[in-house]
């Protein structure tokens, strides 16, 4: 326990945070922005194969902070802080499949290989080591493409159905409803229609309610501790 708070706490190199962006994950300057990218750890079968995806995602957020915007408070925050914040999705399913020290072992080699990143990569471009890389935010429609729940979040139930909607010109609709999908006229919002998609996952899969409060609470403290050293965002639902 020891261990972990002295982890978090040597990492809050970060004095001046005014609030949080909404979802809590990225702690923010004045007139500061988020600029997060997301890895998809259940993808990889080794943990080589993680780390090249990292260098893939900290170039690409590290690049963004190149741009400037059109709000003179907020490049120069942006130039001054070069916060970028590297997020995984699918976090559950890795730790069922993997174990916590598994994990903790990928984390935390991981947060180390994004610290060297930036160390080698601010001096070839001239410009200030972010001060913060990592973090876990939750997710929304992008894990759902990969097949994984966002954030740290554990799937609801094994048999669900997925709801899509989509215009309802959609060439998609005809091919849907030529598949056997249900597909029907949105109550709210008009030339939208609803596609229904029923989804089963596998046996090995933990559910929410099979998950205790105090599971889920080390699970996020052990991410905190050794991956994110911006927030995270988490629901702990009991």
């Amino acid at each position: 326990k020891d261990k972990i708070f002295k982890a978090i706490l040597t990492k809050d190199v970060d004095q001046n945070i005014l609030l949080p962006n909404p979802c809590g994950e990225i702690g923010l300057h004045n007139s500061e922005l988020c600029n997060l990218s997301e890895l998809f750890p259940t993808n990889h079968e080794t943990l080589e194969d993680f780390l090249a995806t990292i260098k893939v995602a900290y170039l690409y957020a590290k690049i963004v902070t190149l741009v400037p915007t059109h709000n003179e408070a907020t490049n120069a925050v942006i130039m001054a802080n070069r916060r970028i914040g590297l997020s995984m999705a699918g976090v559950a399913q890795m730790y069922v499949e993997k174990g916590l020290q598994e994990c903790i072992r990928w984390w935390d080699t991981g947060y180390k290989y994004v610290n060297d990143l930036d160390k080698a990569y601010s001096g070839w471009m001239g410009i200030p080591r972010s001060i913060k890389k990592t973090t876990l935010k939750p997710g929304g429609t992008v894990p759902l493409l990969v097949g994984v729940e966002g954030g740290m979040r554990f799937p609801e139930s094994r048999f669900y159905v997925r709801t899509i909607r989509m215009d309802h010109q959609s060439p998609l609709v005809a091919t849907l409803r030529d598949a056997g999908y249900r597909v029907e006229p949105d109550r709210v919002v008009p030339r939208t229609v609803v596609a229904y998609f029923p989804i089963a996952l596998p046996e090995s899969t933990r559910v929410d309610r099979d998950v205790s409060l105090w599971e889920k609470a080390a699970l996020f403290t052990a991410i905190q501790a050794y991956w994110s050293d911006n927030l995270v965002s988490a629901t702990l639902t009991f």
